[in-house]
């Protein structure tokens, strides 16, 4: 194999985790078959990789003046001082007491305080949690106090989704789209991730074979003539265990399923992979007539869906209405 498919593998394995981060995984696992393949034109698949590492982290930069994703600038940042003492009711009415107000003038720069509760829906219960801005400069902090300590931390603003009248706040709850206020039940999130109104087999039932076909592969299944497929269906159960595993550990106010949209979008980037994988269960079952009648009649309920929402992707999948007006547990 010439060194430059190695060179195009880390290209488009990196490009692929700058679209989707859970693509990291896959881009971990194609540079572990490269070096396999060959430790020494594996570095041309370092190369590639490299590229679209800089351009990411580069363009991420010049755009926010930070090396992180704005989406991980999703929480309160680092301590900047503490103080000791008793100053939930004066905070609560938004008032700022003196020896917090001292503290701020020379840690934050703030000298024109203005004081709101902050409700942010990942805060943690045992915290209270108060906002900070500077009238003139726009500085900001966070003050938090840990239940049942007398100590107020003052953190560094590190959180851009929390603004006034953010969509995001835990008090606008009332009008946030359903979905988009998180589902609290990890185990309800998984069974509509899975077989729900967001399911990967309930909305495509297709991915059965998906499935198969990669348990087939792995356990050594001969597919066009060869049994050198098994890295096919170890990439395929690996990256789909990794990728759903990692969104149902979320937080409540992540599991949303990608939002108002036409089905679970974080793993769209998986389909060619099952698509392939697919192949040797449908070849099996083309052998018979009702696997053919098999076969064609799951590919019409997975092409419903996906026609469903050919005009607009992002509203709800047809499942998620019927959910909705059976009432049952979304």
């Amino acid at each position: 194999v010439p060194w430059w498919r190695y060179f195009v593998c880390g290209l488009f394995a990196a490009f692929a985790a700058a679209n989707e981060l859970p693509a990291l995984s896959y881009l971990a696992m194609v540079g572990f078959f490269c070096f396999i393949k060959s430790p020494g034109k594996s570095m041309a698949f370092v190369a590639g990789a490299v590229l679209v590492v800089a351009g990411f982290f580069g363009t991420n930069y010049l755009a926010h003046r930070s090396w992180k994703m704005p989406y991980q600038h999703r929480s309160d940042g680092v301590e900047l001082v503490s103080v000791s003492g008793d100053f939930d009711d004066t905070l609560n009415e938004n008032q700022l007491p003196s020896e917090i107000r001292s503290e701020l003038k020379s840690a934050a720069e703030i000298n024109a305080p203005v004081v709101s509760k902050g409700a942010w829906p990942s805060t943690p219960e045992n915290e209270n949690r108060w906002v900070v801005r500077d009238r003139v400069s726009d500085n900001q902090v966070a003050i938090v106090r840990l239940e049942g300590e007398d100590k107020y931390q003052i953190r560094k603003w590190g959180n851009w989704y929390d603004y006034p009248r953010s969509y995001w706040l835990s008090d606008n709850d009332a009008n946030k789209s359903e979905v988009d206020r998180g589902q609290k039940s990890v185990e309800l999130y998984a069974f509509h991730v899975l077989f729900g109104h967001h399911g990967i087999f309930s909305l495509t039932p297709i991915w059965i074979f998906s499935l198969a076909g990669m348990i087939a592969l792995l356990g050594g299944v001969k597919f066009a003539g060869r049994y050198q497929m098994r890295w096919l269906g170890l990439l395929g159960i690996v990256l789909s265990i990794v990728v759903v595993a990692f969104y149902l550990r979320r937080p409540a106010m992540d599991r949303n399923y990608g939002g108002v949209t036409s089905a679970l979008r974080w793993l769209f980037w998986l389909a060619p992979i099952w698509l392939v994988a697919m192949l040797p269960v449908v070849d099996w079952l083309a052998k018979f007539n009702w696997g053919k009648f098999l076969c064609f009649a799951l590919l019409i309920l997975s092409a419903v869906s996906a026609m469903y929402s050919a005009n607009n992707p992002w509203i709800h999948p047809w499942l998620y209405e019927v959910w909705e007006f059976t009432g049952l547990a979304k």
